[in-house]
This record gives structure tokens, C-alpha cells and sequence, in this order.
């Protein structure tokens, strides 16, 4: 039966249910997070205050002015980027370790039919890299979506106070570089795609090698293996940098635009100096915001490329975990076996697509009895 496809937005939520165990914990990191991303606009207001104690030449509280609050600042910073980095990495690991039992218990409960249908090698695939995948990309997601939305919205705030029209122009930008993501996104998530299921294949390939190991070399298969371990080493390749070549693409381009904003924000700036509009403090602290903002927005630039090679990854772990597992109808208890074992009208295929290789089969065996099924070729 073929699964529903399902949107973003429910692998979100399902996301969100494993992390629900470990709730307390998650707000401890993105509570530390949030002070994080507000000591960046006071990074940028304290350059205002150190431009002013100096041209003004206000020396004697220089210290208490200055001094004492960017340490103070800094000192902060390093404690909630420490809080919100260990706690995000104790919920991640929680929330994998939690996935991988799930999906190991999946696992036992499947069918032979099932099983038969899954390479080892993608399942194997399935627990390492796709799972890595979704914690990797989690919390890059949650990092960045958390710390750096709320550093720009602070300074962007800060950056209106001391000047709204400035602030306006540098965000036209926005829905150019919006129209841009948006413009990547189904090719980064196809690639993400491809680019699992050739991990599974290369998987597949190393675990019939070690299994096989001594038919290789009976029927000197080195080199048959050795070229079909290169093709799918060179497939998972190209994919890869089909991937790489996709997400590099948007960087470069939003850069242009973002210079293309910061040129017009500075000469807007020189007109506002030229008619007192904005003093040199005031500018200082701006651009020392702006060019704050940069990397939180060069950093949302690239969320989607997480998110989508995380979103890929959970389709492929949640639809390992929505298999349906095989019925338990045993209903006969006994006390103490005989050992006689009894058989009648046994029908076996390995696969349901295939024929039956035994059909209404009856045997009866007695204790200490041996049976052989044989083959025509002689094999059983």
C-alpha cells in the first residue's frame, strides 16, 4: 500500500513530538539563545557610546561607560552560547537516540515479505546517515531560525531607532532574495533525495561484499565488484554536487543583492551626515548594525538547504517507521511440547509477486525424526 506523501508542515509537527519529552530542556536553549541574539543590537549601541566618550573626550568615565558594559556584554554572550549550544546538542541526541529505537523496533516487528523487499544496505542506511541527516539539519535549523531571527529582528529595531528610512531601504532586498530560496527549493529537496538513496546503494554494495566475500574470490569477481562499487560511488558524487551546485548558486546571488542595498543605504547616510540628519555616532552604530546583520541573514540564506536535505531525510526515516508491522494471530498455548510437528496444505512464495515455490504441502514429523525438502537441482 503506498504511503501519503506528507507536507513540510506535518514533518514539522511530527518532529516536534519527539522533542515533547525533553520540553524543559529545549526552552533552556532557545531561552539562552534569545539572550544571545540580543547581545548583538547591544553590541551595536555601545558603539555609538564608545564614538561618542571618545570624540567628545569624555575620559574620565570612559571606563564605566564603555569599558565595564562591553565586557559585560561579551561575558554574557559567552555563558548563553555555551547553555544553548550544550542543551541543544542534549536534546538532539536524546531525540536520535529515541528515532533510532523506533525505527529498531519497526524493524523487528516487519514481516519476512517486508524485509525481503529492504536491501540491507538501505536499512543500515536509513539508521546511520538518514538520521544524521535529520539532526544535523534540525539543529542547524533550530539554531539558526531561533538565535539569528531574533538578532535581526533586534537590530533591525535598533537600526529603525536611529534611522526608519535607512532601515526600509535595506530591507527591498527581501523579496528578492526570498524569490531566490523559494527558486531552489524543490531542486535542493529532489537532490536530497537522490542523494540518500545512492548512500543506500553504495550500503548495499559494501554489505554484499562482506557477506560474499569468499564467492568473489572463488569466481575471481574482484573486478566485476570493484566497477559496480565505482558506479555507485560516482552516482552518490554527482548527485552530491549537483546538490552543492544548487545551494552555492543562492549565496553569490544574494550577496550581490545585498551589496547592491548596502551601497544605496551609504549613500543615503552621507546625505542624512551632510544635513545633520544623523550624527557620526548614529552612524557608526548603524553600520556597525548592518554589517552585524549580515551573517544571521548569510546563515538564513542557507537554512534552506537544510531544511530540505532534513525534510528528505525524515520522509525516508518516517516512512521506514509508518511500515505496517507484521499481525501476532499465535493464540495456541502448551505447556510442554512433543515434538512432533504437523504440516497440511502449505503454500510458500518469497515474494508476493512471485509463484509459490511449494504448494499444499503435507508431512507429518515424528520426535527424533528427520525430514529433508529437496530441490530439483538437489539444493533444499
Amino acid at each position: 500500500m503506498k504511503q501519503k506523501k506528507s507536507t513540510d508542515l506535518e514533518l514539522y509537527l511530527r518532529l516536534l513530538t519527539y522533542v515533547k519529552p525533553y520540553l524543559r530542556i529545549f526552552l533552556v536553549a532557545v531561552l539562552a539563545m534569545a539572550v544571545l541574539a540580543l547581545t548583538n543590537p547591544a553590541i551595536a549601541a555601545l558603539f555609538k557610546t564608545i564614538t561618542e566618550a571618545v570624540f567628545q573626550h569624555e575620559q574620565t568615565d570612559l571606563m564605566m561607560r564603555v569599558a565595564l558594559p562591553v565586557i559585560l556584554v561579551f561575558l554574557v554572550a559567552a555563558v548563553s552560547s555555551y547553555i544553548s549550544r550544550y542543551a541543544l546538542a542534549w536534546v538532539a541526541d536524546r531525540f536520535v537516540m529515541d528515532l533510532r529505537m523506533e525505527m529498531f523496533n519497526r524493524l523487528l516487528s516487519l514481516s519476512c515479505a517486508d524485509l525481503d523487499r529492504h536491501t540491507a544496505g538501505s536499512v543500515i542506511s536509513r539508521f546511520t546517515y538518514d538520521v544524521a541527516q535529520v539532526k544535523e539539519a534540525g539543529t542547524n535549523a533550530v539554531t539558526t531560525l531561533g538565535r539569528d531571527t531574533l538578532s535581526i529582528i533586534g537590530l533591525v529595531a535598533w537600526m529603525a531607532y536611529i534611522d526608519w528610512l535607512m532601515t526600509l531601504l535595506a530591507f527591498v532586498a527581501g523579496p528578492f532574495i526570498l524569490f531566490v530560496l523559494l527558486a531552489l527549493r524543490l531542486r535542493l529537496r529532489r537532490m536530497s533525495r537522490l542523494v540518500q538513496d545512492s548512500m543506500a546503494d553504495l550500503h548495499h554494495v559494501i554489505d554484499e561484499a562482506i557477506a560474499g566475500h569468499r564467492i568473489i574470490k572463488i569466481f575471481a569477481g574482484r573486478q566485476q565488484e570493484s566497477e559496480r562499487f565505482r558506479q555507485k560511488a560516482n552516482a552518490n558524487r554527482r548527485y552530491n554536487m549537483k546538490f552543492i551546485a544548487a545551494s552555492a548558486a543562492s549565496t553569490p546571488v544574494i550577496n550581490v543583492i545585498t551589496a547592491i542595498a548596502l551601497v544605496s543605504i551609504v549613500y543615503i547616510a552621507a546625505a542624512h551626515a551632510a544635513t545633520d540628519k544623523i550624527s557620526v555616532a548614529e552612524f557608526n552604530s548603524f553600520f556597525a548594525a548592518l554589517l552585524m546583520l549580515l551573517s544571521p541573514l548569510r546563515r538564513l540564506s542557507r537554512i534552506n538547504e537544510d531544511l530540505q536535505r532534513g525534510l528528505a531525510a525524515c520522509e525516508s526515516v518516517f516512512a521506514f517507521i509508518d511500515q505496517e508491522t507484521e499481525a501476532d494471530g499465535g493464540e495456541v498455548s502448551v505447556d510442554r511440547l512433543t515434538g512432533a510437528i504437523e504440516i497440511s496444505d502449505l503454500n510458500f512464495a518469497y515474494d508476493e509477486g512471485s509463484g509459490a515455490v511449494i504448494e499444499n504441502i503435507s508431512l507429518s514429523v515424528s520426535p527424533g525424526q528427520s525430514v529433508a525438502i529437496i530441490g530439483p537441482t538437489g539444493s533444499g
